[in-house]
């Protein structure tokens, strides 16, 4: 069975590419596919993955979820 993932809005992507960085934040359906299938059982994927590696980075993302 083949999923599709969540649309997000481009705004919302530019900031976390802008804000991690764009090898932090994963949008290719073969990836995410993998990615969720390995940590969760799931019935659509997410959007975007991202790989925060600070509070800081966290924060921004917990800040932009609130935002968009």
């Amino acid at each position: 069975m083949e999923y599709q993932s969540l649309p997000l809005p481009a705004a919302l992507i530019a900031e976390l590419q802008a804000q991690l960085g764009k090898d932090k934040v994963v949008l290719e359906q073969d990836a995410l596919e993998v990615t969720t299938r390995t940590c969760i059982p799931y019935r659509e994927l997410p959007g975007a993955i991202v790989y925060p590696e600070s509070v800081e980075e966290v924060q921004a993302i917990v800040r932009l979820a609130a935002k968009f």
